[in-house]
């Protein structure tokens, strides 16, 4: 029973056997072993004297090997000066027949290491002389190999964990140099975006104030025109009443109605694009030219309503006139928005004659007579042009979408001072355009 419990513990325990062995003799080697304590370091040589039986001055002389663990016995054959670089003490071991035994050695440095040979041997065989010397960084590291060995790794941790931090770090910097720059570049990228978007916003604004300025300088433009054209019918239907015609004298009457309705109409056009370029002015921050029709004076028509209203209340008192109106208002020709003739020439009239005198006064332009209205109207629409002239001069080398905006204004605004010369000279002379 007991062989076999031996027999399991088999390999296992032989191992364990043979390690606890070799740690034995490993501590019973190195404790017993030879130690040398350094005296102190020197600059010395070393050479033979002796005659060797062959007549040579060689000497063979035993001694230590300067080794990391233990010294090697060793017995070296010298023939020439050797340098001595130390003096120390060797305490021998156990390899000697008197364990401890303290002996002082001097290290020879041979080519491929150093020898601890005692003292004693050179003085016997040869000249040994040296003089004291200060030691030597080689000294310090030769005498303390775990403190070299501790230097060297702390050395190499250093050198290599150095230049990684400084990497990393070298690369945190360039992450955080580049996050910046991203950011920077991100953020002058929106700035110039916002910046474009504000650019086009300021022109889509300000080109649209100018189409609202365009509708209502046409709109303005046709005022006098309108009155004008107004008045020529009114002399037909004068003409028509006298000759006693009350057909052609109702239709005159309408036709005269319907300029007025378009008179009315051009105030409103007026009066929505200046409500909605104040609006879109406002946006602007008060970087916009205030509204303006271009004219200083608008026509007043009080004179041509209270002439219309005194035709048809005229024409409402002759018999045949009044019943020739009666048939009529079975037709299509009643104004929308009203019962009769009548009632829209009134309400119409009075209504256009409120409008316009606000208008006037909120543009501070004054009103007055058609003729002047139209002189006002011809020399405005001249200057305009003329300016539009100038500036499609100035404007030789650019684009040819600005170049045409300028010349179809400039035409424009031509044909709107030829009408309203027209206009004048047939209003003058009581003529059909």
């Amino acid at each position: 029973m007991h062989q076999k419990n031996l027999g399991q513990r088999g390999p296992s325990g032989g191992v364990l056997v043979v390690m606890a062995s070799l740690i034995f003799l490993t501590s019973i080697t190195v404790g017993c072993g030879d130690h040398y304590e350094l005296v102190k370091p020197v600059e010395g040589v070393y050479q033979p004297t002796v005659i060797a039986p062959n007549g040579s001055h060689c000497v063979q002389i035993e001694g230590r090997r300067d080794g990391w663990l233990w010294f090697s016995t060793v017995q070296p054959i010298i023939c020439a000066p050797i340098r001595v670089s130390e003096l120390g003490v060797m305490t021998y071991g156990w390899e000697v027949r008197q364990p401890g035994l303290k002996l002082e050695v001097s290290r020879l440095e041979f080519s491929d290491g150093g020898v601890f040979i005692a003292t004693s041997h050179l003085r016997e065989t040869g000249q040994f002389k040296y003089t004291d010397r200060s030691p030597t960084m080689g000294d310090w590291t030769r005498h303390n190999p775990v403190k070299t060995a501790l230097l060297v790794l702390v050395g190499f941790v250093v050198a290599v964990t150095v230049p990684l931090q400084m990497s990393a770090r070298e690369r945190k910097r360039r992450y955080e140099r580049e996050r910046l720059e991203a950011e920077a570049a991100a953020k002058r990228a929106r700035l110039e975006a916002e910046a474009a978007a504000r650019t086009t916003a300021r022109k889509m604004a300000l080109a649209r104030l100018h189409q609202l300025t365009a509708e209502a300088r046409r709109a303005a433009d046709s005022l006098s025109i309108t009155l004008g054209e107004a008045e020529i019918i009114l002399d037909r239907a004068e003409d028509e009443l006298k000759s006693k015609l009350p057909s052609p004298f109702w239709e005159a009457i309408e036709e005269a109605l319907a300029k007025v309705r378009a008179f009315h109409h051009a105030l409103s056009v007026i009066q929505a694009a200046k409500t909605a370029y104040i609006t879109e002015a406002a946006q602007l921050d008060g970087d916009a030219p205030e509204f303006a029709l271009g004219v200083s004076v608008l026509p007043d028509p009080t004179a041509l309503h209270d002439r219309l209203n005194r035709l048809y209340r005229k024409a409402q008192s002759i018999p045949h006139f009044s019943i020739v109106y009666e048939q009529r208002r079975t037709t299509e020709t009643l104004i929308a928005g009203f019962r009769s003739l009548g009632q829209a020439i009134e309400r119409l009239g009075d209504r256009m004659i409120d409008e316009i005198g606000s208008l006037a006064q909120s543009l501070d332009c004054r009103l007055d007579s058609l003729e002047s209205s139209l002189r006002s109207s011809a020399a405005a629409a001249a200057d305009q042009s003329e300016a539009l002239h100038e500036q499609l001069k100035r404007a030789a080398g650019s684009n040819e979408a600005l170049r045409r905006e300028l010349r179809e204004g400039a035409d424009a605004r031509s044909e709107a001072e030829r009408q309203a010369l027209r206009m004048l000279d047939n209003i003058q002379r009581r003529r059909k355009p």
